[in-house]
């Protein structure tokens, strides 16, 4: 391995190997005790900035033959010369060019989302994101609301000043405690994905410049969909669905909870009219403004707002973010959207055929995968990419989906599952893991999708098996399966063996 021509890089070594490179901080000296971790700060850099040539199977595995190899290296270097840049343990020459002045660098605690954006829920509660683990909360302690409070007062409230505080001081805010679990892991945050968007936000002095431009909705619940990975909080659907549950569904927490807790519908677009007078207010600073659900495609009352800005002239200098289940195509996206800056469209699959239609029920595979294509349609000024919601069902299929979005020339990316903790990938059979690393690891992966499978593969030993959570599993999918006349062995039969699903089918009553 020769060390490469990093040009302005000085603060990096970059190693060629058979497939690509890998960059190493020049000042890691520590040796952690978790691989993950050190894998997380000298990470595969697919390609040379980021651009990686496809690969036939043998040499995406003589690639990741070689990566295990230099970590283990690494390991072995930093363990008998402790103190000692990374670069230096293994032998490797320096860069020659002296680094670049020090620039402001944001503190490894901040998050750029409290500076710039609201997140407002299905219930209409307001969060610097969706993953901040609870509302903001007025001086009363109560949930701010955009039935009662306009965004200017949540945006200005003492609870998002002490917010941004926190995090100028540096401190890590325990509510976002889902971006550290995912960077602990190698896996990209949303606080760092963020930060990728915007990098101009990385060196600027945020306590300075707190801007609301960016802003996502979640109009309501309402949705035509039970997906098997959702809840009530975000499906009317699975909301009506699981109040009439047996009452053998007490022996899932989770659904107890949510039955007693979420309304069967929430849609606070249609009973107020304070949240539109906010937006006309704010519209001159927005940029971004992004609908997820529930399901937009039903929610008809968020186009009043698209043509508001329409109306206003503003629309060409919005970016509108989707987030869709893909089941229809509503005359109003293809009267409105050509109007905007730019429309990003998020279809949202987790397999293909039956299985695609085990997870999203009652949706039709052959309806989705046809509209996914359709959306491109409307302009050219829409951008389609699929993603997948990867949970313990589905998991040991991703090559399949894998291979049909290339076939389609689509962008796939990936959203891990870590709520419920029984519908973790990392739940799974060590024997289970090894199928899938088996199905993912030859595949000629490149760029962005190729890292966060490397990151999937990463997560999936951050924890060993979990015969309980299994036993949790079985027990709220068996259930399911018996309200909807479904089969998850029949359509995951590799997955239900690694199970072993019909011993566990003796073991257990049926709960109807």
């Amino acid at each position: 391995m020769e060390r490469m021509d990093t040009g302005a890089d000085a603060d990096v070594v970059v190693l060629a190997l058979a497939a690509g490179r890998l960059t190493v901080p020049v000042e890691l000296r520590s040796r952690d005790e978790s691989r993950q971790a050190w894998r997380r700060l000298a990470h595969v850099q697919v390609g040379y900035r980021g651009a990686l040539p496809r690969l036939t199977a043998d040499e995406s595995s003589a690639f990741f033959a070689e990566m295990a190899a230099l970590l283990e290296r690494a390991d072995d270097a930093l363990a008998r010369t402790p103190g000692v840049p990374l670069a230096q343990a293994l032998g490797l020459p320096l860069p020659a060019t002296p680094p670049e002045p020090a620039r402001h660098q944001p503190p490894t605690t901040l998050c750029a989302l409290p500076f710039r954006a609201l997140d407002i829920d299905t219930q209409g509660h307001a969060r610097p994101c969706c993953l901040f683990a609870e509302p903001l909360r007025d001086e009363t302690g109560r949930p701010f609301s955009v039935r009662e409070h306009g965004l200017t007062e949540i945006w200005q409230s003492a609870a998002l000043a002490k917010l941004r505080q926190d995090m100028l001081d540096g401190k890590q805010v325990p509510a976002c405690a889902r971006c550290w679990q995912a960077e602990a892991v190698g896996a990209q945050s949303r606080r760092e994905y963020y930060f990728l968007r915007r990098p101009e936000l990385a060196t600027a002095d945020l306590s300075k410049t707190v801007r609301l431009e960016d802003l996502s909705l979640c109009p309501g619940n309402l949705c035509n969909l039970k997906c098997r990975t959702c809840g009530p909080a975000s499906s009317s659907s699975v909301a009506l669905e699981w109040r009439n549950l047996p009452e053998t569904a007490a022996q899932l927490p989770i659904i107890q909870r949510a039955r007693q807790e979420v309304p069967p519908i929430e849609n606070w677009l249609l009973d107020n009219d304070v949240m539109r007078l906010s937006l006309q207010a704010l519209s001159r600073q927005l940029q971004r403004v992004e609908f997820v659900g529930g399901e937009p495609s039903v929610i008809d009352a968020h186009f009043d707002l698209l043509r508001d800005w329409v109306a206003m002239g503003r629309a060409k200098e919005i970016e509108l973010d989707y987030t869709l289940n893909g089941t229809r195509i509503p005359e109003a996206a293809r009267e409105l959207w050509p109007a905007f800056r730019r429309v990003n469209v998020r279809v949202s699959l987790d397999a293909v055929g039956a299985r695609f239609e085990y997870l999203r029920y009652p949706a039709k595979w052959s309806t989705v995968s046809q509209n996914t294509l359709w959306f491109r349609e409307i302009g050219a000024n829409v951008h389609v990419v699929v993603n997948a919601t990867l949970s313990a069902y589905n998991v040991l299929y991703l090559h399949e989906l894998i291979a049909w979005a290339h076939a389609q020339e689509l962008i796939l990316g990936l959203s891990p599952v870590f709520d419920p903790p029984y519908f973790d990938p990392a739940i799974l059979p060590d024997a289970a893991k090894r199928a899938v690393a088996a199905t993912l690891m030859p595949l000629p992966l490149t760029g962005e999708l190729r890292q966060n499978v490397e990151g999937l593969l990463l997560a999936l030993d951050r924890r060993p098996a979990s015969a309980a959570d299994q036993a949790l599993f079985f027990a709220q999918t068996h259930l399911i399966d018996a309200v909807r006349g479904q089969s998850f062995a029949q359509t995951f039969p590799e997955l239900a063996a690694f199970l072993d699903w019909d011993d566990r089918l003796t073991r257990i009553p049926r709960p109807v």
